[in-house]
């Protein structure tokens, strides 16, 4: 019997090159819904997570993003996939300041663990992985936060940004299926690296990397990928409290700044998957 030993990049377990029937590995326990969370990091289950590669050449272009939420057949959804897709605002604040304390200096690594369906369900910023997984699939995973900023939001620069943005669009506000501005105050890039693992019976053979999740072999052929995920911290800038139809004046007072969202302005962000780019 011959084995050769690699191992993932930066990943804990051991990887076994196969190619005999008597394969022994050391088991590894998959990571749990609850450690899994703890290990993401602040703000996993906070934050909206989308996938936009127009913003990995320049994370920071995503803060002072105006979010358009908009309502369907006279309804404001409480739920992002019951309403039309919400858009990147073809404006953004400007002349603002960020926060130089926020920006993150170098990558982090946060976890390196086996995820599972139930393990990737649990957690906001994985859950797209569960439509992957199965209860014969497994994900390898190493998770790293790889740039970070904030707004300086207490900085007057914010509050002029603000009062300039909704002062130019002043028309927006009378559109009668406008339910929801928010603003993009912070972000977290995610760096997700991923190897897809498949079981097989302890007879299978050869030419596979394997790992023993829980006494049962799996293995993959797959090369190693990368998923880019943007976290969004959002702050409300006008939000319709009656529905559509009403006139601006109606449904809310002017607002000197962003506010922090409510609790159901949360629940409705966190539905927030994908957020398309306005066209003019």
């Amino acid at each position: 019997m011959s084995k050769r030993i690699s191992a993932l990049v930066g990943f804990v377990a051991s990887v076994a090159l196969v190619s005999c029937d008597d394969v022994q590995l050391e088991p590894l326990a998959p990571a749990t819904p609850e450690s899994l969370g703890r290990s993401v990091g602040v703000g996993a289950n906070d934050m909206c997570y989308i996938s936009d590669d127009t913003f990995n050449g320049n994370p920071q272009a995503l803060l002072g993003q105006v979010v358009v939420t908009r309502g369907r057949d006279g309804v404001c959804t409480r739920n992002a996939k019951d309403g039309p897709v919400p858009v990147f605002s073809l404006d953004p604040l400007r002349d603002y300041k960020v926060d130089e304390r926020s920006i993150l200096g170098s990558p982090v690594k946060r976890v390196s663990q086996i995820v599972t369906h139930d393990g990737a369900a649990s957690v906001t910023l994985l859950s797209y992985l569960s439509t992957s997984l199965d209860a014969k699939t497994i994900y390898s995973m190493i998770l790293f936060d790889q740039a970070s900023a904030r707004v300086d939001d207490k900085d007057i620069t914010w509050k002029a940004a603000f009062k300039s943005w909704m002062d130019g669009h002043a028309e927006l506000l009378k559109e009668p299926d406008l339910c929801n501005l928010s603003v993009v105050k912070g972000f977290v890039q995610k760096n997700i690296v991923l190897r897809k693992f498949t079981e097989v019976s302890a007879a299978a053979k050869g030419g596979a990397y394997g790992v023993n999740v829980n006494g049962k072999y799996h293995t993959s052929t797959d090369d190693y990928s990368v998923d880019v995920r943007y976290g969004l911290s959002l702050g409300t800038m006008w939000q319709r409290r009656t529905g559509p139809g009403k006139q601006p004046f109606d449904v809310e007072l002017p607002r000197e700044e962003p506010t922090e969202p409510t609790e159901a302005e949360s629940k409705l962000f966190s539905t927030f998957t994908m957020i398309h780019h306005e066209e003019r």
